[in-house]
């Protein structure tokens, strides 16, 4: 074999594998990080969804409560514990 056919074939086994590597599930730095910051869609909180069984005309219709005290008004307002914390659209 040539000098330069060897080049080519150690070129393109490490680009196949840097390939095989960035591709591969769960090795990307970014996928990573998101991964460890978004902890499987709970992000800082183990707060789960509370159903909210109140019909149309019902105080809390349309509201979304949650475990940590949170709850989001249907106009979008975010309350923790009762406090308005976020007002929608400012």
């Amino acid at each position: 074999m040539k000098n330069d056919t060897i080049l080519i074939a150690a070129a393109a086994a490490a680009g196949l594998f840097m390939v095989y590597r960035m591709t591969r599930a769960g090795t990307s730095t970014i996928v990573g990080t998101a991964q460890s910051l978004n902890n499987g869609g709970t992000v800082g909180s183990t707060a789960t969804l509370v159903p909210n069984t109140a019909t149309p005309g019902q105080p809390g219709w349309a509201w979304t409560y949650y475990t940590d005290g949170t709850a989001i008004a249907p106009n979008g307002d975010y309350y923790l514990n009762g406090t308005l914390v976020w007002k929608a659209g400012q």
